[in-house]
């Protein structure tokens, strides 16, 4: 999957930043204030690298965190964005639609 360095998302436009270290235990964030979507390559543990894997997933969780944001007025939790981004994902890896 190739993840761009701008995304629209309705009337919003969100920037996506790479950063290299997080300092809690997720792998991704989404400021709304700032339309940005932070995705680190390293976690908490100083060897914990992403997986291409979990960068794309966690990308597909973020992005149904902006959508959630622009379309649904914050209406789905976090419980249900994560079944939703692993689902998706999943749909997306197991019929080739990621390149």
């Amino acid at each position: 999957m190739k993840i761009p360095k701008k995304l629209k998302v309705g009337g919003r436009v969100f920037k996506i930043k790479h950063l290299h270290h997080s300092k809690e235990e997720n792998w991704g964030l989404i400021k709304y204030n700032s339309s940005e979507i932070l995705l680190y390559r390293y976690g908490l543990k100083p060897l914990e690298k992403m997986s291409k894997q979990n960068m794309e997933q966690t990308f597909i969780h973020e992005l149904l965190h902006a959508i959630d944001s622009v379309y649904n007025s914050f209406g789905l939790g976090e419980k249900t964005t994560s079944r939703l981004a692993e689902g998706l994902y999943q749909v997306l890896k197991d019929n080739k639609l990621l390149k």
